[in-house]
């Protein structure tokens, strides 16, 4: 169970192939407290760290001012809405969000002060390895762009983050122990 002062919820940034999902399943293995909240989307094919959803459904969402954080991948629109977080958070879990844009601490903060903002972050070789084996072809031109866009924009934002971890020096388990171990503090404000 939540503690009264504990943080509402863990943000989990980092550019394309930096270990967010993996992470995430980590600090879902480790404790059954904590929920990952995959992204909203339309795209026909969506992430493995989304899950598809109406058009009606998300403008709904949209109307009723229900959306907590809105963004777009190669073309594609994703957002996480403000109901799901709050379920978890009623349920005494600990949702567990992935980003890769450095608009969406603030975008989070904006819903609750208590959500623990984590940078994750590996070289540009490591991530394309990465990706190399995630993907089914070779890494395009397209994908490194995002990573440099990504990469670039949130070490520009990093004092936005409580916690900055190279994933390419900690396993997930680690990584995850650590999180964990921030997340037990009491939330700022």
């Amino acid at each position: 169970m939540l503690q009264p002062s504990s943080y509402t919820g863990i943000l989990l940034a980092g550019p394309p192939a930096s270990g967010k999902r993996t992470v995430a399943f980590a600090l879902t293995s480790l404790r059954r407290s904590y929920a990952r909240v995959p992204a909203l989307t339309t795209a026909t094919d969506p992430p493995v760290d989304a899950e598809p959803a109406a058009r009606a459904h998300l403008d709904e969402l949209r109307s009723w001012a229900q959306v907590l954080h809105e963004f777009t991948v190669d073309g594609s629109g994703y957002l996480y809405d403000r109901e799901r977080p709050a379920g978890l958070r009623e349920q005494g879990r600990l949702p567990v969000v992935c980003v890769e844009d450095a608009d969406a601490p603030a975008a989070f903060r904006r819903e609750s002060a208590g959500w623990l903002p984590v940078l994750l972050w590996c070289p540009a070789p490591e991530a394309r390895a990465r990706a190399g084996r995630g993907l089914r072809g070779p890494v395009d031109r397209g994908w490194t762009r995002r990573w440099e866009r990504s990469s670039k924009a949130l070490l520009g934002a990093a004092t936005h983050f409580t916690l900055t971890l190279r994933t390419d020096r900690l396993d997930a388990v680690d990584a995850a122990r650590i999180i964990h171990a921030a997340a037990q503090a009491t939330a700022p404000g």
